[in-house]
């Protein structure tokens, strides 16, 4: 299972205010296509909502779970500060699944601070 991981700060708002040690939560993740061919590398697009009352999101996290449960390395990718409490993330994730099943894709984001948010996780059909 091969996977590579593109992330991009698509908008923002609010800025933050100086209530240090916040944990980021994360909602709304979306990824598409949903269903992919088997062995053939598939960009998969996605988007997620982010929040950190902190402003100081500064990584995307993501791995793939296969249908076996074999994990792939975490990939992150850090992002420009913005100070922004509130914003969405755009990404793109090459997936090449080697046999047919369901493939969890995972998301989450960090802070400066080293805080995680919970993954959000979506579902990939392989055929």
């Amino acid at each position: 299972m091969r996977a590579l991981v593109c992330a991009v700060l698509a908008s923002s708002s609010l800025l933050a205010c100086d209530t240090a040690g916040t944990v980021p939560t994360t909602s709304n993740l979306q990824v598409n296509p949903n269903e992919i061919p088997v062995a053939a590398p598939t960009m998969l697009n996605g988007t997620l909502q982010f929040s950190d009352s902190d402003g100081d999101v500064n990584a995307v996290w993501m791995k793939v779970i296969s249908p076996s449960g074999a994990e792939s390395a975490p990939s992150h990718l850090v992002l420009p500060s913005t100070g922004a409490a509130t914003g969405a993330l755009s990404f793109a994730l090459q997936l090449q699944a080697p046999t047919a099943g369901t493939y969890a894709v995972e998301v989450w984001v960090e802070d400066a601070e080293g805080h995680t948010s919970e993954p959000d996780s979506v579902d990939i059909v392989a055929r």
